[in-house]
């Protein structure tokens, strides 16, 4: 993990805003939502998503950053049904579900940011070309081992 926050510091702001924005969408989902609505447990599959897609957007996952865009809009319609339901009954429940929509909202925005998508898909091309790069030293060394076996026969 301290490498990644090591890393982290070097990545543009746009990136880092992100991942910050989306960290905190998860953690005040998490406190709000367990905590003033449900008032219950929270299910381990959404810990599990959620701490998931936080730490696979701070490794540079593109398919993170993507799977993000694809569940932060349903949250954010959810949120902003919520805040105007609540509305008329409860103002400190309409703020809390208002603030939800901000923060995923904002965590959507630098997600679609050029300068974020270029970088994640810039990070993502590094990673198939050092796979490459490992398949093909796999792939000489057992050739290696191989010929070094014919030769010792």
């Amino acid at each position: 993990m301290k490498i990644y926050l090591e890393q982290f510091t070097s990545y543009p702001s746009a990136v880092r805003s992100a991942i910050m924005f989306q960290i905190a969408a998860w953690l005040w989902h998490y406190i709000s939502l367990y905590t003033n609505l449900l008032k219950g447990e929270i299910p381990f599959s959404h810990i599990v998503i959620g701490v998931f897609l936080c730490y696979k957007l701070l490794q540079i996952r593109n398919w993170a950053r993507k799977l993000c865009l694809c569940f932060n809009p349903p949250i954010i319609l959810l949120y902003s049904a919520f805040t105007v339901l609540f509305f008329g009954g409860s103002v400190k429940i309409s703020a809390i579900c208002f603030l939800n929509v901000v923060f995923f909202s904002l965590a959507t925005y630098y997600l679609v940011v050029k300068e974020t998508a270029e970088f994640y898909k810039k990070e993502q091309e590094k990673d198939e070309v050092l796979k490459k790069a490992q398949k093909d030293l796999e792939e000489a060394r057992s050739n290696s081992r191989t010929r070094d076996a014919n030769n010792n026969s």
